[in-house]
């Protein structure tokens, strides 16, 4: 039989982080944590970036780009994420899209 424990300090950002980086090799699960997270933080950059790299890894390039545009909304010169929203551009085969960003 399995027992839940309540979960401490749920509403604490850094958990859901910790916990994102434990179910790195764990495709949704990761993306749940991270998201997550950002609901705790919204202007963390680091936690729309992390989500972005995630949704890339497993083929979800709409929602990937998505979450590189907002982490270039918050921090423009992060140039990661630009080279990633370019990468994503690429897959998605919008060529003229990426060679702008």
């Amino acid at each position: 039989m399995i027992t839940t424990r309540p979960l401490l300090c749920k509403n604490y950002p850094e958990l859901w982080y910790a916990k994102a980086d434990a179910a790195q090799s764990r495709e949704m699960a990761r993306a749940l944590f991270i998201t997550r997270w950002r609901e705790f933080d919204r202007r963390t950059s680091e936690a729309w970036f992390d989500l972005g790299e995630t949704l890339l890894e497993y083929g979800y390039f709409k929602e990937s780009l998505k979450a590189f545009n907002k982490c270039i909304e918050l921090q423009p010169k992060m140039r990661g994420s630009v080279l990633q929203q370019a990468k994503v551009l690429f897959l998605m085969r919008k060529t003229f899209d990426a060679l702008e960003s």
